[in-house]
């Protein structure tokens, strides 16, 4: 494994990369004793496109090298001379329009091979469209789109367009699950865009495969604005890894798209390319972009961008190691473990490859459907948002976004880019989390250094505990007050008395800890929404918890502290 980790290493060697990819995805599926219909059936045909896509590959590896520069300026080749690359190589698609694999399109590293998109009918791009009144689905080619207008389809609706990405297809179980819960959201036209055919086999066809399905989804927007009252900016396209560069491309040739949001946007061959190669915030008029897999690119996970590639680049829990997720090659011992059997590689691919790389779609339908806030905050690193530096919405509201459906509820100007948004999320079975601060006023006459945790109780026995100094003994200073970030999935806003604990540091001698006068709770997101004039019957916002008497804590002994006030609105409170 660690001989393949290097081969996949070298930049030059991509396809043969996801040529192992597939193999050890699909000889891992069928060790965990999926269907024998549905395993023959999916594997023959990802097999077949793989070994199908061998000669272009070859081609493109052992061609000389100046034939990668496909600009017509002056490079020097690798014998240190000049060269003059050939013009950019052109592909056109009758209606479609033409792609052009320019200089922006090769970087030594990040991205030495460019593949031609297989024809039409190989990629075989399909629709099929879903509304409230046709949950059956409706289909509709490609290479026929006017089919559509004998369906469900209405322009005075917003219009959605879910796409998928590389190994994936029609068949993953996630995309039902973005469509109904669209559906039971709002009165949508929901699309789905079918390139299953195109997105099987090597990765850098599948890349290059993309660029064609691009066009597809613009020719047929293009067609409903001709044809129906549509309007681009009811647009909204939904994209995930390999897809959501694929939305960008659409984006590019469709003027005034409404919005594309990226899922965990692919990273092989995109990162720190030029933003005509990959998802960019020209390409809509609002991107949101939601990263959990974002570590650097292995065999071990590391599928998704790092770079902020939108208006709105959200990264929950860092953008990394999601709540719940295993290594990506424990996979097959864990399927042995817990004796899972999965009935098409689809979900057996999903779940060996995929824990970190899914969950931005995970969290996504989670925004739809549930009344969570995931409220994240602009902060210039997760490191900085973890200290609870970054709780500020700013004058114009712009420091703090709902990630998922909502983003567009965004209070920013458009030209603003870049915005790198952070919060907290829990595993996938609880993935809403709430941030609370913690504003806690100590009396008292001596600084003192040691230990504090925290316990809150709530009516219905539930008991929440942190670590206020996480483990390392920390300094109380008297008159003062300190603040703390908590993270927890419950809404606190009805506790009814808190806990303290203080422990004196080992080298520090002392009997008692600080005076603790007040503790106020505030739950963050329920604060801005009430701010924002948004009601989601989520409880109060603040609880205040008081001493009796100004009593410094003493060591080992707990200390409660009885709700004293509720409240929606607290002193010294971000903004």
């Amino acid at each position: 494994m660690a001989g393949t980790t290097r081969m996949c290493a070298a930049a030059w060697k991509w396809g043969w990369c996801s040529m192992v990819m597939v193999l050890l995805a699909t000889t891992s599926s069928l060790a965990s004793g999926m269907q024998q219909e549905a395993r023959s059936d999916t594997l023959v045909s990802l097999v077949s496109r793989m070994f199908q896509n061998l000669p272009s590959l070859k081609q493109a590896l052992y061609a000389p090298r100046p034939a990668l520069f496909v600009e017509g300026r002056s490079r020097k080749d690798h014998t240190g001379g000049p060269s003059q690359a050939p013009a950019p190589a052109h592909q056109c698609f009758a209606e479609l329009g033409c792609l052009s694999t320019g200089d922006e399109f090769y970087h030594p590293q990040h991205r030495p091979i460019n593949l031609m998109a297989e024809a039409r009918e190989v990629v075989n791009v399909t629709f099929r469209l879903y509304t409230r009144e046709a949950l059956q689905g409706f289909f509709v080619s490609a290479l026929d789109v006017s089919r559509i207008l004998s369906s469900s389809f209405r322009a005075e609706r917003p219009t959605k367009l879910v796409i998928h990405g590389y190994l994936n297809g029609r068949n993953m179980p996630w995309l039902e699950e973005v469509m109904s819960a669209l559906l039971e959201a709002g009165d949508f036209n929901v699309m789905y865009v079918d390139w299953t055919d195109g997105s099987l086999g090597l990765y850098t066809q599948a890349v290059a495969n993309a660029r064609l399905a691009g066009l597809e989804i613009a020719h047929l927007i293009r067609f409903l604005e001709s044809h129906t009252s549509l309007l681009p900016r009811d647009v909204h396209l939904i994209g995930h890894s390999l897809g959501a560069h694929l939305a960008g491309y659409a984006g590019e040739h469709v003027a005034g798209l409404g919005r594309i949001t990226g899922l965990d946007p692919a990273e092989p061959l995109f990162e720190f390319m030029p933003p005509s190669v990959r998802l960019d915030p020209s390409d809509a008029l609002l991107v949101d972009v939601i990263h959990t897999d974002a570590g650097r690119f292995s065999f071990g996970g590391g599928y998704g961008l790092e770079q902020a590639v939108g208006h709105l680049d959200f990264y929950p829990n860092g953008g990394v190691n999601q709540p719940g997720c295993q290594p990506p090659l424990s996979a097959p011992l864990r399927w042995l473990h817990e004796r899972r059997n999965f009935s098409t590689v689809w979900d057996a691919v999903e779940d060996a490859l995929g824990c970190n790389h899914i969950r931005a779609v995970q969290l996504f339908i989670d925004s739809v459907r549930s009344q969570c806030p995931y409220v994240a905050f602009r902060c210039p690193s997760f490191r900085s948002f973890s200290r609870g530096e970054c709780f500020s919405c700013g004058k114009d509201g712009s420091g703090c976004v709902a990630m998922g459906l909502h983003a567009d509820s965004w209070q920013a100007a458009p030209s603003s880019t870049g915005q790198q948004l952070y919060l907290v999320t829990g595993p996938q079975d609880a993935p809403c989390v709430y941030h609370y601060r913690a504003l806690l006023e100590f009396g008292g006459s001596e600084e003192v250094e040691g230990l504090l945790q925290l316990k809150i109780l709530t009516p219905d026995g539930h008991t929440a505990s942190f670590d206020l100094t996480a483990g390392s003994p920390s300094q109380f200073e008297p008159r003062q007050s300190r603040t703390f970030l908590l993270q927890h999935s419950r809404d606190l806003g009805k506790a009814q008395a808190a806990h303290l604990t203080w422990t004196c540091a080992p080298y520090y001698p002392c009997q008692s800890g600080p005076a603790l006068t007040k503790l106020t709770l505030l739950n963050i997101e329920q604060f801005i929404q009430r701010r924002r004039g948004r009601h989601l019957g989520l409880g109060t916002s603040g609880v205040t918890f008081c001493a009796t008497e100004e009593t410094p804590l003493r060591s080992g002994e707990i200390q409660v502290l009885p709700a004293c006030q509720t409240s929606h609105h607290q002193p010294r409170q971000p903004s």
